[in-house]
């Protein structure tokens, strides 16, 4: 699988170019769709900016034939009104715990976190999900 856990600076070429690599992409089993930063001190316009990039990637390479599996994130409870839309409920998605554990699991990060990660299940329902990173424990319905 292809994975975009990066700095964003070091895939924004595959929204800009998509089909720069679509032959090299083709040959993995899956491509996870990127992770555009969702930090929670950008404008809510850049938030929404980047979930709209991710699911546009994901769509894109979708529909040249690629198995996309969407990468979920989110900000601050204002953006729980748009971060999961356009994924399908009952699909299987991934989520990084980068958040939790770079900040040596700070308790407001964790908070933080699982809210988000409680949305998700709530509105996604997901059939499965991958977790980059260290899976938390407290993090429910892990398969």
């Amino acid at each position: 699988m292809v994975h975009f856990f990066l700095y964003d600076y070091k895939f924004e070429c595959v929204q800009k170019n998509s089909d720069a690599d679509l032959e090299k992409l083709k040959r993995y089993r899956a491509v996870l769709s990127p992770d555009f930063s969702m930090y929670t001190e950008m404008a809510p316009v850049m938030q929404l900016f980047n979930t709209f990039r991710n699911r546009w990637c994901g769509a894109y390479y979708a529909s040249k034939g690629i198995r996309v599996i969407p990468s979920v994130s989110w900000g601050e409870e204002n953006t729980f009104e748009f971060c999961f839309d356009g994924i399908e409920k009952g699909s299987t998605v991934v989520v990084s715990t980068y958040m939790v554990s770079a900040h040596n699991n700070h308790s407001d990060q964790k908070e933080f976190f699982l809210k988000g990660y409680n949305e998700m299940l709530r509105q996604i329902e997901p059939d499965r999900q991958l977790t980059i990173q260290m899976a938390h424990r407290n993090l429910k319905h892990m398969r």
